[in-house]
């Protein structure tokens, strides 16, 4: 249940954050494409706008795409766009962990929130370099589901602080 739910907010979080730059770099949603053996490939636009509702999962040919559309420097930089967007995560998972964690994990979280916003950036820092510039995970629900299993290590950072 709670893989579901991260799965879900991390896939949201995500898209609003590529729409932020498709919007930014003023790139319409059927432009995005990617080059395979010299030629264009384009990512349909009914797909691109599931992507950035969060409701479809980021295949590998929309990874390239996205990363290339955008000219961002590594494939790691699509799943997570800079620190703000960690930190926004980190946000979005410890509200998840006071609603839905064990309740141990609740009242841990509960005694550390203070500790827990004063500590955003190392958090959101220790999130981001979870994952390689060029991730094993070729796909958003992949990623998501390493982010459950990086929970781990969240509690033990937040129970140090």
């Amino acid at each position: 249940m709670l893989k579901t739910k991260i799965r879900t907010l991390y896939c949201e979080s995500l898209g609003n954050a590529l729409k932020q730059q498709l919007v930014e770099q003023e790139i319409p949603q059927n432009e995005i494409s990617y080059y395979f053996d010299d030629e264009v490939r384009l990512i349909s636009a009914p797909a691109i706008s599931q992507i950035l509702k969060g409701k479809r999962n980021i295949s590998l040919d929309t990874v390239d795409a996205l990363q290339e559309t955008l000219s961002l420097p590594n494939v790691k930089s699509v799943f997570f766009p800079n620190l703000h967007f960690c930190e926004l995560l980190i946000i979005q998972l410890t509200e998840l962990i006071l609603t839905d964690g064990f309740s141990s994990t609740k009242q841990l979280f509960q005694e550390k929130k203070k500790g827990i916003q004063q500590n955003l950036s190392t958090l959101a820092t220790a999130l981001y370099n979870f994952f390689p510039d060029f991730p094993k995970e070729e796909t958003s629900y992949q990623i998501a589901d390493s982010i459950v299993e990086w929970l781990i290590d969240f509690v033990a950072l937040v129970a140090q602080l």
